[in-house]
């Protein structure tokens, strides 16, 4: 890019798990660093394949932003407490 924008630093809950080989969830903590710049907007061409989606966007630029020189780091996973409901008796 000729441009180079700002950067910025974003922390973010990432959470995976919730499989057969994986029945806990998950959370860990993600923090990004990226320089920031708007991209040409992009418009969105019918498809059946997407159907409800696309008809929502058909035709609308969007807004297209990207994500240059990115890093991040990702912490240690740690267990999801998951509340189970309680007997109704």
């Amino acid at each position: 890019p000729k441009l180079k924008g700002p950067r910025i630093s974003m922390f973010l809950p990432s959470f995976s798990g919730r499989t057969k080989s994986i029945p806990d969830l998950l959370k860990y903590s993600l923090r990004m660093n990226a320089n920031v710049r708007l991209s040409a907007p992009i418009k969105v061409k019918p498809s059946d394949e997407h159907g409800a989606v696309t008809n929502i966007l058909k035709g609308k630029p969007l807004l297209c932003i990207a994500f240059d020189n990115m890093r991040m780091d990702v912490g240690a996973p740690q267990k999801v407490k998951v509340a189970r409901a309680r007997d109704s008796k």
